[in-house]
């Protein structure tokens, strides 16, 4: 019989040991905060881009287009008030802030609440200069017979090219982050134009699995609602549950890229199965930077948009963030040396192998 001893099993990746690792490496590295800084002054100093301009051309059209799909004259009133509110407070600049790979930011988050219903429309235009700048995108031409098609083809264009653009420059933040945990002389770094190609094609390729997902998804749910609102929300909540088993595997899909040079799909793959192997350590680590991060969102919004104390926010948001995502290239790198010692133990003594992963 084979005596298993507790001190010769390797312990997974501490939670709180990786935090602290990723704290303390961008406590050492301050400079890796500045994009982050730098986007968020971007929200909040610089100019507003704006759609106040093309909603003016298009509101005939877009009031003819609602009435003809069944919405009463008399309701037009009250609708173009909440799109003329929705196309004036929308800054196009947003679509620079992209997820999963792109530079976090403190402002982008607060206004989509704002845009939503949820928080003061008056305190989005405000910094300590007073009124801020706004940029208004060109209306629409007269080249096309229609001005709707002609105005929304250009901003879904636009769209586009900020979020590519979001893309690049969330690479180069993500390498730049990984810079600090990674030992760079020992060749383990992705150089810049390789982070780029493979940040690009990363979210290319999530971009295209949620929306596969997600229209087929509300489609349905918006079917289901239509017959039966009980069912829709029961429905709801059972895709809402199922959902959390895979955010795990997402959360930790990009870090092979800038951890251990993968390319993107060897990356997203690599992620569910360090997911699958550190349950329930990753849902911990996965859980604890939502609270920290989300939690702390709030206390960095107190401060008001047209006070200079706002900037205390928005450096605490940059390095908070900052510092979980290094966090999370610690817990990652840990996590993949773990299984791999995990794996050779198994395959050396499969008895071994299997009170270790137990």
């Amino acid at each position: 019989m084979i005596d298993v001893k507790k001190t010769d099993i390797p312990a997974p990746p501490s939670v709180i040991v990786s935090l602290k690792a990723g704290f303390d490496a961008v406590a050492s590295n301050i400079f890796v905060i500045i994009l982050p800084v730098l986007l968020d002054l971007l929200y909040w100093l610089g100019p507003r881009l704006s759609l106040q301009n093309i909603f003016t051309k298009i509101q005939p059209e877009l009031q003819q287009i609602l009435i003809e799909g069944g919405r009463s004259f008399g309701e037009m009133p009250d609708m173009m008030k909440v799109y003329e509110a929705m196309f004036t407070q929308v800054n196009l600049w947003w679509a620079l802030h992209t997820t999963p790979i792109g530079i976090f930011s403190l402002l982008a988050g607060n206004s989509y609440r704002n845009i939503a219903g949820q928080g003061d429309l008056e305190n989005m235009s405000l910094n300590p200069f007073g009124q801020q700048l706004i940029w208004q995108i060109p209306d629409s031409s007269d080249v096309l017979s229609s001005p709707f098609i002609y105005s929304f083809s250009m901003i879904f264009l636009l769209i586009i090219l900020l979020m590519v653009v979001g893309w690049i420059l969330g690479g180069l933040y993500f390498r730049w982050v990984a810079s600090v945990v990674i030992d760079e002389s020992q060749g383990q770094l992705l150089n810049h134009s390789r982070a780029i190609v493979q940040a690009v094609l990363f979210s290319v390729i999530w971009t295209f699995v949620f929306l596969a997902v997600g229209i087929p998804g509300l489609l349905v749910l918006g079917s289901i609602l239509a017959f039966n609102a009980v069912v829709a929300q029961v429905l709801f909540f059972i895709v809402a549950f199922l959902s959390m088993w895979v955010l795990v595997p997402v959360f930790f899909s990009f870090h092979g890229i800038f951890v251990t040079r993968q390319n993107a799909l060897v990356s997203i793959w690599n992620g569910f199965r360090m997911a699958r192997f550190t349950m329930p350590n990753s849902s911990l680590f996965v859980i604890s930077v939502f609270l920290m991060s989300f939690g702390l969102n709030y206390l960095w919004s107190i401060p008001s948009a047209a006070s200079w104390a706002a900037l205390i926010g928005i450096l605490g948001h940059a390095f908070v963030v900052t510092a979980l995502l290094a966090a999370s290239f610690i817990f990652y790198r840990d996590s993949m040396v773990w299984i791999q010692v995990m794996l050779d133990r198994f395959k050396s003594n499969p008895v071994i192998g299997k009170q270790d992963l137990k």
